[in-house]
């Protein structure tokens, strides 16, 4: 058997939009989910910061979707919440700096506007409200006094320095104020520090030196010195550091400067990235090769603090004295001593890519993702766990992080489908692929569990294997495109049904079953997906519709007897009582193309487009439905959208909470004596012998069907 490695694009990686879908039906509410609302918003960091409550503020964007802005983790609960361009006031998806003022105020300097942010209060400062000479904000400080000051500055155009007092704005200018000498009145100001005593500090990006104000008038120190400032840092002491854009850090202690490299600090390289000074007096540099180097006697001596094999770009004293560091791609956390502890980022604080492959609900509630190039991840309790080489905090045993499928078994492990197939049991995960096992190079696309309880997966190229629990056992079902396995899954039976080509194949565990177009309405239009429904029946996606098969007879559903937008079914799912959801899209002449999610429960058909909901985009991928009944959706390119329906009705479940328990024979009695509505209104749940009654009569199976829950 030999089979075809496929050649996957390469995809880039990215809480809340709420609104209320425009098509009727199920109660549904909408909710966005995507990398830049979810966690860290970006695989670009650029800094962190720590509030005053010890929260941590990291600033990061995507550059490939021009999206961006900050994130906040709550320290005490772990919980991200996300204000990123697309869908919050930040009017930029870059944030350059931020600083924490008395009573919760937050400023944030932006490309497009200061902003200033008191709880769920925003004010955006730009060239419409304010005396800004550009939108560009790339500093900001506050002063002992409360003033605040900003660096409002172009790169290599027009540039001020302002003060604002919280009525009044004063600006600052060059040569006119600041007495940079330079041939044009327009430069770059980059670098800016407000000190103990009031005064302030500004370098650029063009001439040596860098500028004090100390109230009443502006000096230029160090115009003689061959490097220009960007970054401006005051220790306990006093002293003034400064990273210079020639590779030099100096400090200026009021009188003379002194030049830190190589040759007298740690530091192999002196591309000098950061220098913050820490919550004990300890002053701390980074550069571009990763090192953090660290003095606590105003640079007499210097010691190794890290080396962190990776590009640094900030630095952010923890209140608990550790340290944490920004790379390109990541936000590090260290011990006071240097040692890493975890690092996190896009991909392990949130939903780990724009591009999702599968979607699952597990019987604990959570929901698991499959990513193009962020491995895989479990949201549940509004916190995200991440699994993925982009997560140094876990292992992962796996060359690639594109995972393609997802299913919890009958035990509660979770596998996965990537190059290969792992297994994940809540403390070790096994890996199984070409090397170590009989399977190929390929991508396992399906994963099923019959009722004998074997794992069964799909090969896209190469038909499917079963586990003896030793290696996996290769099953064909005739080679050629008739092993292209899209989907497989167990019916209420367990039997398991499998998506090959334009073939379903059925095993009851001695006998296979093949189903085309010779001997059902299959057409050679696709087929996409397969989902077992709890009347015993199947429902089958393909690109002319979704048919459903009950072991007699089918039932097809198209645009011609139904209100479905497009007949090419791209996903189905099931839930617990029988609510179908799929979604459909087909290219068309024009965008946004014909496209849908659809739910039909028996009797009513529900339609939610791109038109009518909040959905970002028409190009719609896997569907699942979560424990509590709601359906979640991929959109292409646009991460995961949420569809909050109303809770299916449980037997016995008298108190609407998902569960039959104690509380519901309470709300049985209230049904029975009471007017009939009863506590919830969900009386009708109590009608086990279906005669549109709820007595006494409704007990006993109300008492096995609390059983059957334990």
């Amino acid at each position: 058997m030999k089979c075809i490695k496929r050649n996957k694009w390469l995809q880039v990686a990215a809480w809340i939009i709420i609104g209320v879908a425009s098509a009727p039906g199920h109660g549904a509410e909408w909710r966005l989910i995507k990398p830049t609302n979810s966690g860290i918003p970006g695989e670009s960091v650029e800094f962190a910061r720590f509030d005053p409550q010890g929260d941590l503020w990291v600033a990061a964007r995507w550059p490939f979707f021009s999206e961006g802005g900050v994130a906040v983790r709550d320290h005490q609960t772990g919980i991200w919440e996300t204000f990123a361009n697309w869908d919050s006031p930040m009017p930029s998806q870059y944030v350059n700096d931020l600083e924490f003022g008395d009573g919760g105020v937050v400023w944030m300097a932006t490309e497009n506007g200061l902003v200033k942010k008191v709880g769920d209060q925003w004010t955006i400062y730009n060239m419409t409200n304010a005396p800004f000479v550009t939108n560009r904000v790339s500093e900001v400080e506050l002063a002992p006094n409360g003033d605040l000051w900003i660096v409002n500055s172009t790169l290599g155009g027009v540039a001020a320095v302002f003060r604002f007092d919280g009525q009044v704005w004063e600006d600052f200018t060059v040569p006119d104020d600041i007495p940079f000498v330079f041939p044009l009145v327009r430069m770059s100001l980059q670098g800016l520090e407000v000190g103990a005593d009031g005064h302030v500090w500004v370098g650029n990006m063009v001439l040596q030196g860098v500028a004090e104000y100390d109230g009443v008038s502006w000096t230029v120190h160090g115009q003689t010195l061959t490097d220009v400032f960007r970054h401006i840092q005051e220790d306990f002491e006093g002293n003034i550091w400064l990273v210079g854009q020639g590779n030099t850090l100096q400090k200026f202690d009021g009188k003379s400067f002194t030049a830190y490299y190589y040759a007298n600090t740690p530091f192999l390289s002196t591309d000098v990235t950061a220098v913050v000074v820490g919550i004990d007096g300890a002053v701390y540099a980074a550069n571009w090769f990763g090192q953090v180097i660290k003095t606590t006697n105003a640079g007499a001596s210097w010691e190794l603090f890290t080396s962190q094999n990776a590009t640094l770009l900030s630095i952010a004293p923890a209140p608990d004295g550790d340290i944490w560091v920004t790379s390109l791609g990541a936000a590090r956390h260290l011990n006071a001593n240097g040692v890493w502890l975890e690092a996190l980022n896009t991909f392990n604080t949130g939903l780990p890519d724009n591009f999702i492959n599968d979607i699952m609900g597990d019987r604990q509630g959570n929901v698991w993702f499959s990513g193009g190039e962020g491995g895989f991840s479990k949201f549940g309790n509004q916190q995200w766990s991440n699994f993925g080489s982009h997560n140094p905090n876990a292992p992962w045993p796996v060359g690639a992080d594109g995972t393609d499928s997802l299913f919890e078994d009958a035990a509660g492990n979770i596998w996965a489908g990537s190059n290969g197939v792992m297994r994940w049991e809540g403390d070790l995960m096994t890996h199984w692929d070409w090397s170590n096992s009989s399977l190929g190079v390929d991508a396992i696309v399906a994963i099923a569990q019959a009722g004998d309880g074997t794992m069964w997966i799909g090969a896209e190229y190469c038909g499917a294997f079963w586990f003896d629990g030793q290696d996996w056992v290769h099953h064909s079902f005739g080679g050629g495109t008739t092993n292209y396995v899209s989907d497989m899954t167990a019916d209420v039976n367990g039997d398991l049904w499998v998506v090959a080509g334009v073939n379903v194949h059925h095993f009851d565990g001695e006998t296979w079953e093949k189903f085309n177009t010779l001997n059902s309405p299959l057409s050679l239009g696709g087929l996409t997906s397969i989902a077992a429904h709890p009347d015993g029946s199947v429902w089958i996606g393909t690109g002319n519709g979704i048919m459903r098969f009950d072991g007699q007879s089918w039932t097809v559903y198209d645009q011609f007897n139904s209100p479905m937008p497009a007949d090419e079914v791209q996903d189905v799912a099931i839930r617990s009582d029988g609510l179908v959801g799929l979604t459909t899209n087909e290219f068309g002449p024009n965008t946004p193309f014909p496209n849908g999610v659809v739910l039909f429960d028996g009797e009513t058909w529900t339609v939610h487009t791109y038109q009518n909901s909040p959905m970002r985009h028409y190009q719609l991928g896997p569907v699942a439905f979560d424990k509590e009944g709601d359906l979640w959706i991929s959109t292409i390119s646009e991460g995961v959208a949420e569809l909050d329906l109303l809770p299916p009705v449980v037997a016995g479940d008298g108190d609407g909470d998902g569960d039959v328990d104690l509380f519901d024979f309470s709300a049985f009695l209230d049904c029975v004596t009471g007017p009939g509505g009863g506590m919830f209104g969900n009386c009708g749940s109590f009608d086990f012998d279906g005669d549109q009654d709820v007595d006494f009569k409704d007990h006993g199976a109300l008492q096995l069907a609390f059983a059957g829950s334990k």
